[in-house]
């Protein structure tokens, strides 16, 4: 079986394509192997600096249903303090995914030693939501829009060389 991340970088789909296995025997030629095809290794083209590992169709299509807005959503326009509020208040059915709301978003502070501050974003519910899984310190602008394939690409690049 063949992990649907990876399908890109060998350019292979689910129609029947067959692929050659080559095993290295020595254990010598196992940790050479390992240490240089890996997939965790080998996350950028050589060629561009994109990344090879990158989402597709149904990944794809969540993340877009997830990012989303739609127009007169329950909760519209709701003011939340943090996002564990925006989750407890979608948890509890108060607000809809797509609904545009606003939310103190935590900002790094420039230099060590400054305390950490917040400001206010218009964003949606599942935006808010999805921040709760990004690594700390990436910019809440990356994923505030709809998370096409190409934004996709582009954060995960942003995460990368984080």
């Amino acid at each position: 079986q063949l992990h649907p991340l990876v399908c890109t970088a060998f350019n292979a789909d689910f129609d029947g394509d067959q692929m050659a296995v080559h095993v290295p025997l020595s254990l010598e030629a196992q940790l050479e192997a390992r240490a240089l095809m890996m997939s965790t290794n080998n996350i950028l083209s050589p060629a561009t600096g994109d990344p090879i590992i990158v989402p597709t169709q149904d990944v794809v299509l969540g993340l877009y249903y997830l990012t989303r807005q739609r127009t007169g959503a329950r909760g519209e326009g709701s003011h939340f303090c943090d996002v564990s509020e925006v989750h407890r208040a979608y948890e509890s059915g108060v607000v809809d995914l797509h609904a545009a709301i606003e939310v103190r978003i935590p900002v790094l502070p420039d230099t060590e030693g400054d305390a950490p501050t917040s400001r206010r974003v218009q964003t949606t519910v599942g935006r808010a939501l999805l921040s709760e899984i990004l690594p700390s310190g990436m910019p809440f602008e990356c994923i505030n829009q709809n998370m096409t394939k190409k934004a996709i690409s582009a954060l995960i690049n942003l995460c990368y060389r984080r």
